[in-house]
């Protein structure tokens, strides 16, 4: 059953045992997803985390504990949580909150003194519009009610720099041996947060939030396509089965990499 809106925040971690979820949440339509990588053995490192402040403003973050490295599940969760426990001032903006929070839980992941790390993907947003901050190579995408794209991430990633300057197709990228790799983690001294410009949003935009499992598996106008064309307790779910149908068998093109899937659809009304 949705979470009634007094059970906000919803933080999203391997211990709290949600794989799915949607909701009324601040004016829109939002659904949520996480759950590990299909036969993995291990817990799922991935984390989400839905928080409403008053009436109209909100932040949505997943974050993708750095397979291989120790401590993932426990990075990622320190961030996510660390986020649900943040308590704005009323009246002021929200950025400085968040940029302070952030530079708690990189020290933090930090002390755990084991190398642990983790990307984030956060929107913060009022009635009026949203700003992105990311560290790593989970994404932020908004598009309009036509698929037109209004704000894209770039993954902070040698492939994803080198796609973005033109020297790799997408589908290049996501045969790329080393797509994995990433430049930019939080659990690092050297951790840059790129945060967006300001971009006002309209009814209908649908903004994605979401780890590499889904990007690993799905080209851009294939997730583009779904969300135009569905509502997000709809596009949600058909997202999902396809990145886990991509990560069990591939397809012609995609040799699909199983993995973590955390990701987060949200529409405004």
């Amino acid at each position: 059953m949705p979470p009634a809106s007094s059970e906000f925040p919803l933080i999203v971690t391997e211990d709290d045992g949600l794989s799915s979820t949607h909701l009324a949440f601040q004016g829109g339509d939002l659904f949520v997803h996480s759950a590990p990588a299909p036969d993995k053995g291990r817990p799922n490192e991935d984390a989400a985390a839905v928080v409403a402040w008053g009436g109209t403003q909100g932040l949505l973050a997943v974050a993708d504990g750095l397979g291989g490295q120790p401590s993932a599940d426990q990075a990622s969760g320190i961030l996510v949580r660390s986020l649900g426990a943040l308590a704005p001032v009323p009246g002021k903006e929200l950025s400085p909150t968040v940029e302070r929070a952030l530079e708690s839980v990189n020290q933090s992941i930090m002390d755990l003194g084991v190398g642990a790390g983790t990307t984030l993907a956060l929107v913060e947003f009022s009635a009026e519009g949203l700003h992105s901050r990311h560290v790593g190579d989970s994404i932020v995408a908004l598009v309009d009610r036509d698929g037109l794209p209004k704000l894209s991430t770039i993954p902070h990633s040698p492939v994803g720099y080198a796609q973005e300057a033109g020297l790799l197709t997408e589908l290049e990228a996501l045969r790329h041996p080393d797509r994995h790799v990433i430049s930019n983690m939080v659990g690092s001294k050297a951790m840059r947060v790129e945060r967006s410009e300001f971009i006002p949003w309209e009814p209908g935009d649908t903004l994605l939030i979401a780890s590499d499992g889904l990007t690993d598996n799905m080209l851009t106008e294939e997730w583009v396509d779904i969300l135009v064309v569905a509502p997000p307790r709809l596009a949600g779910p058909t997202l999902v089965a396809l990145a886990e149908e991509r990560m069990a068998r591939g397809s012609e093109s995609i040799p699909g990499k199983p993995d973590d899937l955390t990701l987060i659809v949200y529409r405004r009304n």
